[in-house]
């Protein structure tokens, strides 16, 4: 007897605990959003810069990009997205405002609802 009552009292708790939420989006598709979010924006850093700043007019060497994103219980996605590069003008001999050569490194945090796809900067 006591022990049908700890299988019925073990199945019922069991039963009643919150399942971890599924995501609407995948890790590709949350990037994506704060990758067009980024695009979109006025802020003039580039988390997600695969080219550098000015092409034409620079070089650039030691280019990293990582992106990475993870679901919370929450619904929410935390993207995150780091470039970093040096560069050197290519055409010394012209004067330039700015550097001619130097480094530039974009460390962002962004938060996607899973629910409505809305971006957040943080």
């Amino acid at each position: 007897m006591i022990l049908t009552l700890l299988v019925a009292g073990l199945a019922i708790g069991c039963s009643s605990a919150p399942e971890a939420p599924v995501p609407n989006f995948s890790e590709q598709e949350a990037i994506a959003i704060a990758r067009s979010y980024q695009k979109h924006s006025a802020k003039t850093e580039s988390c997600f810069d695969t080219e550098g700043q000015n092409p034409t007019d620079y070089d650039y060497t030691d280019f990293r990009h990582i992106t990475s994103a993870t679901f919370k219980a929450n619904g929410i996605w935390l993207v995150t997205a780091n470039t970093s590069y040096n560069y050197e003008r290519r055409d010394k001999s012209k004067s330039y405002f700015g550097r001619p050569s130097g480094s530039e490194e974009y460390d962002c945090l962004y938060l996607v609802d899973d629910a409505t796809g809305k971006v957040r900067p943080n």
